[in-house]
């Protein structure tokens, strides 16, 4: 049966997690380059698989138990339009938004404080983004209106926090 004549493609909204914070395991983190197209400028992706150590809720409110995995994605794109314009004003505060956001998650998952200026020294003595695989992260995460799952900020994990 192919993926279109199914009908469990019709509920996948239900599955984005709702507004929570968990704990979650690193468990992937991928680059996807893109390509400009239809005078669309490039925009490449880097997407965070995330293993949940604690039941969450969808967004319909139905129960995702521990171990549910969430995607999130982060844009970037690497020449943006002139700063001035409308897209591109919007496209630096996107890659602004995804490199704190990185950042955020480099931070965290390598227990450094947050006003550490070395991070990307310290990710690579860690052994760079594979370093990062099997950390623990705090991820705030929410649903947007069209339908994609997004992390507002990741946080250490509290050294009281039991590990799954």
């Amino acid at each position: 049966m192919s993926l279109l004549s199914n009908d469990n493609w019709q509920d996948s909204y239900k599955r984005l997690v709702g507004k929570c914070s968990v704990v979650c395991r690193i468990q992937d983190i991928r680059e996807v380059t893109g390509k400009a197209d239809n005078g669309k400028p490039q925009r490449d992706m880097t997407y965070i698989n995330l293993l949940t150590e604690a039941e969450t809720r969808t967004v319909d409110g139905e129960p995702l138990p521990a171990g549910h995995i969430v995607e999130v994605g982060l844009g970037d794109y690497p020449n943006p339009d002139p700063v001035g314009t409308e897209d591109g004003d919007r496209q630096h505060q996107a890659n602004d938004i995804s490199r704190r956001t990185i950042r955020q998650l480099v931070v965290s998952a390598l227990g450094l404080p947050a006003n550490t200026k070395n991070a990307a020294e310290q990710l690579r003595a860690a052994g760079g983004i594979e370093g990062l695989k099997g950390k623990r992260v705090v991820a705030s995460l929410s649903a947007t209106a069209k339908g994609m799952q997004n992390v507002d900020r990741f946080a250490a994990v509290p050294a009281t926090a039991a590990v799954a």
